[in-house]
């Protein structure tokens, strides 16, 4: 992993989760990589809401990460050959087209349907994974469920909702 974000700009966000010694920390690879939380507040013996406030700001780093453009590639030094034009993508994707259900995503999402925007989204992201405007959206309503989830004191449910939004970030090839 750590290779991955240096080579990759893969970003790694840790969370700590147990007591762990200064001198141990100091002396991990990880030492160098902003945790969500400090060594001090690691979650075991924290309170649910103290716990799910730290699950809370991962799901918030997640999300910006989310919002900021892909770096663009830098064009090589020596001239290469012209290549074609890359052919379309195509909408069609097993046989199913992805057009209908990008504009009914939309829809959700302006309506604030939340729980229907994470249903098409999900299916979307069923079709092609790397989707990332379905990605997006789909993150930014487990966000939103997340956070009537924490209004309601209903920490279980955010629990699992965080980690669904978690599983939302786009993968680093």
């Amino acid at each position: 992993m750590l290779k991955a974000a240096e080579d990759d700009g893969v970003v790694l966000l840790p969370v700590i989760v147990g007591p762990i010694s200064k001198r141990a920390l100091q002396n991990s690879k990880l030492y160098e990589v902003q945790a969500v939380n400090s060594a001090s507040t690691y979650l075991y013996g924290l309170e649910a809401y103290k716990q799910d406030e730290i699950w809370i700001k991962l799901a918030e780093q997640i999300y910006d990460l989310m919002q900021t453009p892909a770096p663009v590639p830098v064009p090589p030094l020596t001239p290469t050959p012209a290549t074609p034009a890359a052919a379309p993508v195509p909408t069609s994707i097993g046989g199913s087209r992805l057009g209908p259900l990008l504009v009914e995503l939309e829809q959700k999402e302006k309506d604030k349907d939340w729980e229907g925007v994470i249903d098409i989204g999900e299916h979307i992201l069923s079709i092609d994974s790397g989707h990332r405007p379905a990605r997006q959206k789909t993150a930014k309503a487990y966000l939103y469920r997340g956070d009537s989830f924490r209004q309601a004191q209903d920490y279980e449910r955010l629990s699992r909702t965080t980690a669904k939004l978690s599983n939302t970030t786009p993968r680093s090839k």
